[in-house]
């Protein structure tokens, strides 16, 4: 697990275990239904901090650094107020979904919403800036 610092952009992403999208097929009778549930939307919720996510993320490196990500957090503070020193962060994934049938019926449901929470540890630094003398 990898770690960050107060006030800094810290970048996250939905792993592979989070499903872009999930497709089950049915029958009654006569009538076969698909439903397919789309991967829309993830929020994250930091309990210190704030986060921007119009995406799912992109995996940090260095050359996507250059590109930027469309999901980061920035905390307020460290961890360490935080059982095992870890920053709780609740994470939600939302998910359209569809509907078609072999009798011809399409449509749309409601929207299904997946959450966990995770942890991030967050460390703060600090300096001291001591001002130079003239003295040896």
């Amino acid at each position: 697990m990898g770690a960050t610092i107060v006030g800094m952009d810290t970048w996250v992403w939905a792993t592979g275990d989070t499903p872009k999208e999930v497709q089950v097929t049915a029958t009654a009778g006569s009538t076969t239904a698909t439903i397919t549930a789309t991967a829309s939307r993830l929020t994250l919720q930091p309990k210190d901090g704030t986060a921007t996510c119009t995406g799912f993320g992109i995996p940090w490196t260095e050359e996507n650094d250059a590109k930027g990500t469309d999901c980061l957090i920035v905390f307020n503070r460290s961890s360490a107020h935080f059982k095992d020193s870890v920053t709780p962060v609740d994470v939600k994934v939302s998910y359209a979904i569809e509907f078609t049938a072999s009798d011809g019926a399409t449509g749309t449901m409601d929207t299904h919403t997946t959450s966990t929470t995770t942890t991030i540890p967050v460390a703060e630094i600090q300096t001291i800036i001591v001002q130079p003398t003239d003295e040896p």
